[in-house]
């Protein structure tokens, strides 16, 4: 979009960010669906193929293919292992957390991951950790408590150690964010090369592993599903969003709707019953978010 079309007031980075926010919110519904009638591993088979073709789709299919033609061999190497972490051990991590505690729980402790981003950034860019990012960790921690002690009191008696699926994702989505923004590709090449990576690294990890996938008609619909509207069609959604906005820093504060309108899908579509707990639980998570401000989802998706 040019930018004479911006000034005119054309410019639809609401709507694709709005449409971004609304499909990312239903990830948590089907997954939990998905799980109903495959494992994990077959639902990141499925999801991580669907999403390869639509990146691929978007990249060979547009002025984006030259951009992959120009890059050297060398400099696929940092994408290509970045595939690893996503959508490899991100979504293998996350699918079995989904499988074992409920939607919910999930959601929430996985949505911790824009508070670790200061501390994992000073960890691989040496950059100092400032002082506010100390105070959201602590309320990102009271947050965690709260959801995954289910508002049982102060004993843990309802803490389940499942709950490091969720957390270990989180950890690991924000290495994959950092060392991303390392990473000058332009931005759906880069997406293409990590999954199609991630998903050749998760082909081998099943041949290593003898592992016999078992299928089922709803978990291979719900993993197309999950491959276009989590991983494939929202990322580009969202780029967009960012592309064409003059002010993508406000913009991205719409992604504090996504845990919100995930538990109404949740509720509604789940029957699974709310927690007073979960929602003291992301007050405290987004309030730690809300501390780390530039150091979170600003300083994600600010312009390059």
């Amino acid at each position: 979009m040019s930018g004479t079309e911006r000034e005119k007031g054309g410019s639809p980075d609401i709507l694709y960010a709005v449409g971004a926010v609304f499909f990312w919110s239903t990830a948590a519904t089907a997954f939990k669906l998905s799980l109903k009638y495959i494992g994990h591993i077959e639902l990141l088979f499925i999801s991580s193929i669907a999403s390869t073709i639509i990146f691929g789709s978007f990249v060979i299919f547009s002025p984006r293919k030259k951009v992959l033609g120009r890059m050297r061999p060398g400099a696929l190497i940092f994408p290509a292992l970045t595939g690893i972490l996503n959508p490899f051990l991100y979504y293998i991590v996350l699918f079995r957390g989904y499988a074992l505690l409920s939607a919910q729980e999930a959601l929430l402790l996985n949505y911790t991951w824009p508070i670790l981003l200061p501390l994992i950034s000073a960890l691989l860019l040496k950059t100092p950790v400032p002082a506010r990012s100390l105070g959201a960790l602590a309320l990102g921690f009271t947050g965690i408590f709260f959801i995954s002690s289910r508002g049982s009191g102060p004993f843990f008696s309802e803490m389940s150690p499942n709950i490091l699926y969720p957390l270990s994702s989180a950890v690991i989505w924000g290495f994959y964010w950092v060392l991303g923004k390392k990473d000058r590709t332009e931005a759906l090449v880069k997406l293409f090369v990590h999954f199609i990576s991630g998903t050749l690294f998760f082909i081998l990890f099943l041949i290593a592993g003898e592992y016999r996938m078992r299928f089922h008609p709803a978990g291979i619909a719900g993993g197309i599903y999950v491959g276009a509207f989590e991983m494939g069609f929202t990322f580009i959604l969202w780029e967009r969003a960012m592309a064409v906005s003059k002010k993508p820093a406000d913009i991205s504060i719409l992604v504090f709707l996504s845990p919100f309108i995930s538990l109404l899908f949740i509720a509604l579509v789940l029957k699974e019953p709310l927690r007073a707990a979960s929602f003291a639980g992301l007050f405290f998570i987004i309030a730690g978010i809300a501390v780390n401000r530039a150091n979170a989802l600003d300083f994600l998706f600010k312009k390059k």
